[in-house]
């Protein structure tokens, strides 16, 4: 069998409903706003293209760059501040985790 290849990148243009990756645990996208996000398991992201800054609890945060990588645990809320340019669109592949038993 030979395995299909994805386009991220089309992929994430064209998904707007961010629905997840056919067949996997991921979603992608392109963040052209702040978000803010109530975690109930655990996230995974991953920067494809472009800058991410996350504003974690008690004053944390971490700055994402391309091919960098997080993993925020659950019970968290989360700002995702998008640093975008025409250049480098930001975009992410993510991950909803279930907890480990």
């Amino acid at each position: 069998m030979i395995p299909e290849v994805l386009n991220l990148r089309s992929l994430a243009q064209n998904n707007p409903q961010h629905n997840p990756i056919v067949g996997t645990p991921f979603g992608i996208e392109r963040l052209k706003a702040k978000r803010q996000l109530k975690l109930d398991k655990a996230l995974w992201l991953l920067v494809l293209e472009g800058e991410l800054i996350i504003d974690l609890p008690h004053g944390d945060f971490r700055i994402l760059k391309r091919f960098d990588s997080l993993l925020i645990p659950a019970q968290q809320q989360v700002l995702l501040y998008p640093v975008e340019d025409s250049k480098h669109p930001v975009t992410v592949l993510s991950s909803q985790l279930n907890p480990i038993s």
